[in-house]
C-alpha cells in the first residue's frame, strides 16, 4: 500500500529536485532567492507531483525549520539555497 505524501516529504522531495544547497558566502540578503520565488517554483513543481498544495504560510514555516530566513526591503529570503533552472515541463506549462 502506497503512503500518502506529507507536507514534509513533499518539501524534502522538492528540495532534492529543485534546489541547490550552498554554504552562506556572506552575500547580502537580497541576493538569496525570495520566499515568493521559491514558493512559486514549489507550486509549479507540485502540479506534477501527488498531494495537496499547502499555503505559502505553512510551506514557509516548514522551510524556515531547515534554512535561515532573512528579511530585506525586497521581502523574505532563504540563505543557503539556490533555485535550479526550470525544467522543460515547467516551462511548457507557463507558456500554455
Amino acid at each position: 500500500m502506497r503512503r500518502k505524501p506529507t507536507l514534509q516529504t513533499s518539501i524534502d522531495q522538492w528540495i532534492n529536485d529543485r534546489l541547490v544547497i550552498v554554504k552562506d558566502d556572506g552575500r547580502p540578503a537580497y541576493k538569496w532567492p525570495t520566499s515568493g520565488d521559491l514558493y512559486e517554483d514549489f507550486r509549479e513543481w507540485k502540479r506534477t507531483h501527488e498531494g495537496f498544495l499547502f499555503t505559502q504560510t505553512v510551506w514557509g514555516e516548514r522551510l524556515g525549520q531547515r534554512f535561515t530566513r532573512v528579511q530585506s526591503s525586497m521581502g523574505k529570503h532563504y540563505v543557503g539555497v539556490l533555485l535550479m533552472p526550470p525544467t522543460r515541463a515547467m516551462q511548457r506549462r507557463k507558456v500554455a
